[in-house]
């Protein structure tokens, strides 16, 4: 099936167009508050007209992207996501990453707050972008470092992020921007990767348009590929929008193995591959793992409800 991204060529408009209109990880509404939606701005023609347009003239983008003071993915991802609100038509972009303080103690902060014409009403945008690994039989997912898991970032959302302008401390900030009611949206981005022999149990409000992927041990890794497979190791900075690169940089199943298992024995986690046709193109992505992960038993505890 032919995705937007993959009418596109530069990697940050593919990026872009990944980041606002590829399925979520969640139905927000099934996170426990179903007054609390995910985001509702869908790809309209005007929209997929301005991807195009980037994509010829990405100078706009890039140089937006050039200013971030960080390298952080997340903070490219919202990046991303306050480029495409600034530039939209129907949206007007209000205020990102509104500090909440009481006296000296910051309470949290918005992530993103806009107008939208159509409905003519102000909205409070949540956004995360999360990776996650199922541990076999558990509802356990957790990502990559081991140090994070979904059911607490879930509650974390829900229970407080999205509900910042129930804070008293709020009103203030909020009344200097013009506005007195808001509508609330939490968009998950990122990928589930599902354990290889034994199913995770599948967490609350899993989306069906973003299927399952799998994560394999090395070994696994080396064995369970074809001769044919080919493989590109993905930085951090790919992990957004299925890679289109040139065949020559990809990889065969052994060679990809041997620099997996070089970077861990070098104490690298888990890495994400993708698996490309022969024009360079990707339509698989797993997680290669080191032997026996997750390593140790400092697993991240289940966080108690509020």
């Amino acid at each position: 099936m032919l995705h937007l991204w993959d009418k596109l060529h530069h990697q940050q408009v593919r990026d872009l167009a990944w980041a606002c209109f590829s399925p979520p990880l969640l139905n927000s509404k099934q996170l426990g508050d179903p007054e609390v939606g995910n985001c509702a701005l869908e790809l309209t023609p005007a929209r997929e007209q301005l991807l195009l347009q980037l994509d010829a003239s990405p100078g706009a983008l890039e140089q937006h992207l050039a200013a971030r003071v960080s390298t952080r993915l997340g903070l490219y991802f919202e990046a991303l996501w306050h480029f495409f609100l600034a530039a939209d038509e129907s949206v007007e972009l209000v205020a990102h990453n509104l500090p909440v303080r009481d006296g000296g103690r910051t309470l949290g902060e918005f992530d993103v707050i806009y107008w939208c014409l159509q409905r003519q009403q102000h909205v409070h945008l949540e956004l995360a972008l999360k990776y996650y690994l199922g541990l076999p039989g558990q509802d356990i997912w957790l990502g990559p470092n081991q140090r994070d898991r979904l059911s607490n970032k879930v509650q974390h959302l829900v229970q407080r992020q999205i509900r910042l302008s129930e804070q008293t401390a709020s009103t203030a900030p909020l009344l200097e921007l013009g506005v007195k009611k808001l509508r609330r949206e939490i968009e998950v981005k990122g990928y589930l990767f599902d354990a290889p022999h034994e199913r995770a149990l599948p967490p609350a409000g899993l989306h069906a348009g973003n299927p399952l992927r799998r994560w394999l041990e090395v070994d696994e890794f080396a064995s369970h590929n074809n001769d044919t497979a080919r493989w590109l190791i993905l930085t951090r900075q790919q992990w957004l929008a299925p890679v289109s690169v040139n065949p020559q940089c990809l990889l065969t199943t052994e060679r990809a193995t041997t620099l997996a298992n070089e970077q861990f024995s070098q104490g690298r986690g888990p890495l994400m591959v993708a698996e490309c046709d022969s024009q360079g193109l990707e339509y698989n992505r797993c997680f290669v793992t080191p032997p026996s992960w997750p390593i140790g038993d400092d697993l991240p505890p289940q966080v108690a409800p509020c």
